[in-house]
């Protein structure tokens, strides 16, 4: 019987330490794309009309009966209007980074009220469609004489 050296060094080595356990990386990575999901208010049969994926492809990746691949990720995160890294950060991350909450050079957080940084995390976390809708909200209400 042959042995490949890649089983050698890599397989076989017992000083091999893996730097991912995939099966708890994908359950954590599918929980991650669940979290994204909800803040965002999509349901799976969104994402899954909107991504072009079969529902049932996505309903068995988030049930945890099927691995994602690279590209149904990709187009996931082009719904959720993301980038794909940010599906690899826990949401702590995902909402520390500051690609996703740039801070406005205006504003202190340290001055806001509790419901005006509620505000702003709600509004950090809605869709860009919802938000485009909101900015039309708001320039009504500016218009608007009491």
């Amino acid at each position: 019987m042959e042995v490949s050296k890649t089983s050698i060094i890599f397989k076989d080595n017992p000083r091999r330490k893996d730097m991912y356990n995939p099966e708890v990386e994908c359950k954590a990575l599918i929980s991650r794309i669940s979290e994204l999901c909800k803040s965002k208010g999509y349901s799976y049969y969104a994402i899954a009309k909107k991504a072009n994926i079969s529902t049932s492809t996505m309903y068995s990746i988030m049930e945890g009966k099927t691995l994602p691949q690279l590209f149904t990720l990709f187009n996931i995160c082009n719904v959720l209007e993301i980038p794909i890294a940010n599906i690899f950060e826990t949401v702590e991350e995902y909402e520390d980074n500051e690609y996703n909450n740039p801070e406005p050079p205006d504003v202190k957080y340290s001055n806001l009220s509790l419901e005006e940084k509620n505000m702003l995390q709600f509004y950090r976390k809605i869709s860009s469609k919802k938000r485009e809708l909101l900015h039309i909200y708001i320039d009504m209400l500016r218009q608007y004489r009491e």
